[in-house]
């Protein structure tokens, strides 16, 4: 799970949110998608999946935390120090009573830093921020995370107050130092992929401070994995393949057909492994939407061909020919089954197609398989 936030809204940005309404802030961000065009009207979430991130809070305070949101803003700042852009972070804020459900509607002026981000944007691991304590420590993750190419950045401690809200809180450069710049550093040593160290640079109201960031080395040591991906671990997903679903799917997409696929597992209506049926109920996310009888009916030697596909590929140079066989045979049976089924075969390939040869329940797709592969022979 990856948030994605326009450099602008890391580096020149004045806000205070307490920690717990940083990590839900967080946890709405990485929800977005940032190659789209446009944000969608509302993003939703489970409250109760809170605890897969070491956010150990109840529900009525994440609830309330949630509904702060809404209340709370910021202000992005110009070089001089003016305030270019006020706006709330969330719009509005639907809760359903006993459901644990949130929409949120984030600001329409909000577009132009969460999505269409091609340049000049930061993506950092969510949990790196969920793990935190300090909202400082959050902060400053944010903060030089989004300066790590340059390796150092130089703020000025006005500045720096101004961005951070404190500027009538920490008057005295020793509790600033203590109580913000320290304890983050401390907390980032200790729990995240980044360290900082930091030199102070002049005195007075002219003071700077100079912070030099470096990203840790990659140890070869567990990694402490959210709920969701320890499940999709224990269905046979690997690192890199954990990593495209969570880019590709939000989270409640994912929850949602991951109990979809257990469920079904539980019932004994799959054979083999749930990892071929979570692949395409999350893709087409069957436990929100009503799906056709003729796929939902065949879930199992769907999940089947799936699992198999991963693992043969031989009679790939077949596929074109076979596409053209199929197109022109589906021409001439349109209402049949097999032009129902020929998304499948689309997506899937002839080895997906080959396995439908035998099956009475797709018999006129198995008629055209025949056909074709006798035709093949007879060449």
């Amino acid at each position: 799970m990856f948030i994605n936030k326009s450099n602008t809204l890391i580096q020149d940005i004045s806000y205070d949110l307490e920690s717990l309404e940083s990590k839900i802030l967080s946890k709405i961000v990485s929800m977005i998608d940032s190659r789209n065009d446009k944000l969608r009207r509302y993003y939703q979430f489970d409250l109760n999946s809170f605890d897969e991130f070491s956010i150990n809070n109840n529900y009525e305070q994440l609830k309330a935390a949630t509904r702060s949101l809404s209340n709370k803003g910021f202000e992005i700042l110009k070089d001089n120090g003016e305030t270019e852009l006020f706006s709330r972070w969330v719009s509005s804020v639907i809760t359903t009573k006993g459901s644990g459900i949130i929409r949120v509607e984030i600001p329409s002026e909000m577009e132009p830093y969460y999505v269409a981000l091609h340049s000049n944007f930061t993506s950092f691991q969510a949990l790196q921020v969920f793990q935190l304590r300090s909202k400082f420590s959050i902060r400053f993750y944010e903060l030089l995370y989004s300066h790590l190419v340059q390796k150092k950045v130089t703020y000025s401690l006005q500045r720096l107050k101004k961005m951070l809200k404190v500027q009538n809180k920490y008057s005295d450069w020793r509790n600033f130092k203590i109580r913000v710049l320290e304890k983050a550093m401390s907390e980032l040593k200790e729990k995240t992929d980044l360290s900082f160290t930091y030199k102070v640079i002049g005195r007075g109201v002219s003071k700077e401070i100079e912070f030099t960031i470096t990203k840790k080395k990659t140890k070869q040591e567990p990694v402490v994995l959210s709920g969701l991906e320890t499940e999709l671990q224990k269905m046979g997903f690997n690192d890199k393949e954990r990593k495209k679903i969570f880019d590709m799917y939000d989270d409640d997409k994912i929850k949602r057909n991951l109990q979809y696929t257990l469920k079904q597992k539980a019932a004994g209506k799959i054979k083999t492994h749930p990892k071929a049926l979570f692949r395409i109920a999350v893709k087409m996310d069957y436990d929100s939407t009503d799906y056709s009888k003729t796929i939902k009916d065949n879930l199992e030697e769907v999940s089947e061909l799936e699992l198999r596909l991963e693992e043969i590929n031989k009679k790939a140079e077949m596929q074109d020919d076979f596409m053209t066989y199929l197109a022109k045979a589906t021409e001439r049976n349109k209402k049949g089954r097999a032009a129902k089924l020929v998304g499948l075969i689309q997506e899937h390939g002839v080895e997906f197609a080959l396995n439908f040869k035998d099956n009475p329940n797709l018999y006129n797709l198995g008629v055209l398989v025949e056909q074709f592969f006798t035709r093949s022979k007879n060449e």
